[in-house]
This record gives C-alpha cells, structure tokens and sequence, in this order.
C-alpha cells in the first residue's frame, strides 16, 4: 500500500517541482528588470513559442532587461535544484516511510536538474542562458553547466549511497 502512496505522491512532486522551477523563473524577473503579470502553466502542453513543453511560464517585464538579467532569470530554476541535491542524502538518515517520500521529493529536484541540463531546444531555459552569458562578457559553452549539474546528481546519488551502505 505504501507503494502506491509513494506512486501517487510521485506524480504530485513532478507538479510541485514544475510549479517551484517556473515560480523560480518569475522570482528573478521580479528582482530583476521587474514584472507588470506573469501566468504559469505547470502541466504539458504545446506552447506558440516553443512548441511541446512540460510546463511554462510567461511574464511581461516592467523594464527591458539586460543580456546578464536574462542569464540570471534562466538560471534560476537550478538554485532550488541544487537545494534539492544537498537534501537529498539526507533522506538515509530518516526513518523508513518518511525517507522514501523525502528522497521522492528532493529526488524530483535531481530531476528536474537533469531535465533542465539537456538542453537540447535551442530555446531552452540553458541555451537561453549561455547565450544570454555570452552577451554580458562571459565565454563559456553549455557542455561546461550540463558537467556540473551531472557531476551534482552523481555526488548526490553517491552520498546517499554512502550513508545507506
């Protein structure tokens, strides 16, 4: 029975995990160049701009922002993610029921951070970034953030490893 909690409970972190990674994109616009409206849409559906998406967001900014504010508000989402794989491990060390749901939840965060480091669209939330970097002086290429957010799940996968064996 636990199981089927933890299967429906997984399907609620995938929405929770949207709404938090899109609400990250408008919380930046918001310190950033400011925001008039903004609407999320935390299930899947075909956007007019980029086609088939899991989730989106819009927003309409008080001010035009600039290439490194543009950057910033792309790269927003991973903040949470990294949360996300520093909480993680941390599941092993609680008490049987509640560490599957703990390592449910933040594992969507790995998730997410893995999805999010693919990239592969060129409207993407990272492709938009590097190029958005690119602009404001820094010379870097996605594969550089895809090894990083890898290198992050493995080492959070590794420690709750660690902990449990």
């Amino acid at each position: 029975m636990i199981w089927v909690f933890a299967a429906l409970f997984a399907v609620l972190c995938f929405f929770a995990w949207t709404i938090i990674h899109e609400l990250s994109h408008v919380a930046a616009a918001k310190l950033g160049p400011g925001v008039e409206w903004w609407k999320i849409k935390p299930y899947p559906h075909k956007n007019e701009y980029l086609g088939f998406v899991w989730a989106s967001c819009r927003y309409r900014f008080s001010n035009t922002p600039t290439a490194k504010q543009e950057g910033w508000i792309n790269f927003a989402p991973r903040l949470p993610d990294f949360l996300a794989a520093v909480l993680f491990p941390l599941g092993a060390l609680m008490p049987w029921p509640f560490a599957l749901f703990w390592c449910i939840f933040f594992g969507a965060g790995l998730i997410d951070m893995f999805t999010g480091s693919l990239g592969i669209s060129k409207k993407s939330d990272l492709q938009r970034m590097i190029t958005n970097m690119r602009e404001s002086g820094w010379i870097t290429h996605a594969w550089a953030f895809r090894m990083l957010y890898w290198v992050t799940i493995l080492i959070s996968v590794g420690v709750l490893l660690l902990i449990i064996l």
